[in-house]
């Protein structure tokens, strides 16, 4: 690491140097460690792990994030290929995508997440009385265990108590570890029972308001942020969040709209998008928040369903984005993405040999098990890949 910048060796190790038996990994043991966990398994040639090997040791290709840090960590071989890929998107027609969606940012990825009326319009109305209590004891309904399953649970039962049952219940959150306390297999630290319990106070305030009616588009993209605000408390998890919604949609409109008073904290967890072929359907508050809030951006479906994301005409199955919007996807469907370092290489040889290592690095990936049926089956029907290409800047001349 002598020849890399002091930003770069304090993201390395804040972020992607693990420290799962005892002593904190340096470069080499990175690199042998996320080439085991994308090789095992696979009849890959000794020749093309020692040419992994050199491109990663270089720094000229590799993994995006997520593999950095996850492949070939202690928790991989238990959960499979989820937290190997950056990002995904999930649609807001069925209550449980938002519980997916939970699961998908406390495993470290982005989410991206369609609030169109077309989709939030399928959610069963919501039940009024429904009282969810937070007892400080251990006669609680529900006892939220100390884990990325227990804290999911309870947003499960949550959801469908509104959603489905109408029963109240009360939860407890004494087994959850304080803040600070290692999280072993995955990595990082505790951020204690308070940021579920403030989530849980939030969610129950957005579905009481909304008790015997639906939930309107700009709910449930407060529901999703609301997880967001929530999961971000982890020292190891990002949330990146984009929503997408209608380009008529008042409300949703001025979800960021500084003047009009105070915006809900979770709010800011996510971009807002909205979804149209064509800016002449654009509602006059799409540029008002451009004056008065925060910038929306335009999604045009039609085009990335006819042109797919390199503009060929390629028709594609995609419906939403990824948080940074480079990725076209459908419902349950992750960024499975990799990296090239084009400043690093040393020629166009390099460049070809690189991009084949990392295509297959790619396709390795969606060989994994994933645990959420719904995001299993699409990867595997699809098996998109995107290798990104670092250090490329185009340069216009002329007049």
């Amino acid at each position: 690491m002598s020849n890399w910048s002091n930003l770069a060796k304090v993201v390395y190790k804040r972020t992607y140097a693990r420290k799962d038996f005892g002593l904190l990994e340096n470069w080499g043991d990175t690199v042998d460690r996320v080439i085991h966990g994308n090789v095992v398994g696979h009849d890959v040639t000794d020749h093309e792990i020692s040419r992994l090997r050199y491109y990663l040791n270089e720094r000229k290709a590799g993994p995006a994030g997520r593999g950095w840090w996850y492949s070939g960590a202690p928790s991989h071989k238990k959960l499979g290929g989820v937290a190997l890929n950056n990002c995904w998107f999930v649609a807001s027609d069925e209550w449980t995508n938002f519980v997916l969606a939970q699961d998908l940012l406390m495993l470290g990825g982005g989410v991206g997440m369609s609030v169109e009326h077309r989709y939030v319009s399928k959610l069963p109305k919501v039940k009024k009385d429904v009282h969810i209590v937070n007892k400080d004891t251990k006669d609680a309904d529900f006892i939220v265990p100390d884990s990325r399953e227990g804290w999911n649970e309870l947003t499960q039962r949550i959801l469908e108590s509104y959603f489905v049952t109408g029963k109240s219940f009360s939860y407890s959150t004494v087994c959850i570890r304080p803040a600070g306390e290692p999280i072993r297999g995955f990595g990082g630290s505790s951020s204690g029972p308070k940021p579920l319990s403030s989530f849980v106070e939030k969610l129950c305030g957005i579905l009481n308001a909304r008790g015997g009616k639906h939930v309107k588009p700009l709910d449930a993209a407060d529901i999703l942020c609301s997880i967001a605000e929530m999961v971000v408390a982890g020292n190891v998890r990002r949330s990146a969040i984009i929503i997408l919604g209608d380009p008529w949609d008042k409300d949703y409109l001025k979800a960021k709209r500084w003047d009009l008073g105070n915006i809900p904290t979770q709010r800011a967890m996510a971009n807002f998008s909205v979804v149209v072929d064509d800016v002449e359907d654009l509602h006059p508050l799409f540029w008002k928040t451009y004056e008065e809030g925060e910038p929306f951006g335009i999604v045009n479906r039609t085009n990335m369903q006819k042109y797919a994301r390199m503009g060929e005409l390629k028709p594609d199955t995609a419906i939403g984005v990824n948080p940074c919007a480079e990725a076209t996807l459908e419902d349950g469907e992750p960024c499975n993405l990799q990296e090239i370092a084009l400043p690093n290489l040393q020629n166009e040889a390099e460049f070809i040999e690189a991009a084949r290592l990392m295509h297959r690095w790619g396709k390795r990936v969606t060989t994994e098990k994933y645990h959420q049926s719904k995001c299993d089956a699409v990867v595997k029907r699809n098996r998109r890949i995107g290798t990104g290409i670092t250090g490329y800047m185009l340069i216009v001349t002329g007049k």
